[in-house]
């Protein structure tokens, strides 16, 4: 890190965002964005892009309500079925990120729920 650098501290608590910076200094904000109910479903046709793909979804298990996989030996694909319950803009990024992995296609279905159901 170069001069004058410092490291921010987030963490998530009931709701709301918390951030530490240098001299013990705490913000907290309120999240923007409420938490959806997502499935992301993922085909992978590159065996090669299965360890970044893992790699991708271990960054965002804190989101991962549940997984499937299912190796689909005879067609030579693996599908893959993951619950979110995350901001959008969380869902969106891992989508976003999984889809440009060579021979990774990902699309994402949300839940409509009512409001204050979480």
């Amino acid at each position: 890190m170069g001069k004058g650098c410092h490291i921010e501290k987030a963490l998530r608590l009931e709701g709301l965002l918390w951030r530490s910076l240098p001299g013990n200094v705490i913000f907290v904000w309120e999240d923007a964005m409420e938490n959806r109910i997502a499935m992301l479903g993922i085909v992978v046709e590159q065996e090669s892009s299965a360890e970044p793909l893992n790699r991708l979804l271990s960054e965002y298990k804190d989101y991962i309500v549940g997984r499937m996989g299912i190796p689909y030996r005879q067609r030579g694909v693996n599908l893959i079925s993951i619950v979110l319950d995350a901001p959008g803009d969380a869902i969106s990024a891992l989508s976003g990120k999984a889809g440009m992995l060579p021979g990774v296609t990902a699309k994402t279905i949300y839940a409509k729920l009512p409001e204050n159901s979480q």
